[in-house]
């Protein structure tokens, strides 16, 4: 098979043609090539198609073991809800981490200790009753079930810094005008 590729001269600009010739399978592994849609999976070495694979973080690539490898030897349902819990609280890195055991050992999350309204695993989170910033710990004892919104709302401050906070901001809403 030849390949045609035409040059032009700048000053004339007239054309030359000139024939290259290539390899059969070199235009056909381009052309030709079927498009991927299965993977060998490197922990049971079975080939899957490529939805059985999760996608690695902030990438296109595809991890290298299947979903159900990776899900092989986990905990029921509720592993998911406390691994999510646990990367929620210290995806900023802070150490000592507590164990998975000691986060049980807060239950599962009943009533937010801020507003006393009850919780759900969608709605709650774990806060830091002393927060790091302030020289609190992540140990069991300085951790509680919290709404998010209540915890978006006390962010870094303390409970006294926070019912100051709240006092003011009553204080000033009193001297709203009517609207």
């Amino acid at each position: 098979m030849w390949y045609n590729l035409t040059t032009s001269n700048r000053k004339s600009g007239s054309g030359d043609v000139i024939s290259i010739p290539l390899p059969d399978t070199t235009l056909q592994e381009n052309v030709m090539q079927p498009h991927v849609t299965t993977k060998r999976c490197i922990r049971c070495n079975e080939i899957k198609p490529l939805s059985e694979f999760f996608r690695r973080p902030n990438s296109t690539e595809l991890r290298g073991h299947c979903k159900a490898c990776h899900h092989k030897g986990r905990s029921p349902e509720k592993y998911t809800v406390w691994h999510n819990v646990k990367a929620r609280i210290f995806g900023r890195k802070v150490k000592p981490y507590p164990s998975m055991d000691e986060l049980r050992t807060l239950g599962d999350p009943s009533k937010c200790y801020l507003c006393g309204e009850s919780l759900t695993w969608e709605t709650a989170e774990i806060d830091h009753v002393i927060p790091l910033s302030k020289g609190g710990t992540s140990e069991i004892g300085n951790l509680k079930w919290v709404h998010r919104d209540c915890n978006s709302i006390k962010k870094d401050m303390t409970l006294a810094e926070l019912r100051d906070c709240l006092i003011k901001l009553m204080q000033y809403q009193e001297n709203w005008p009517d609207a």
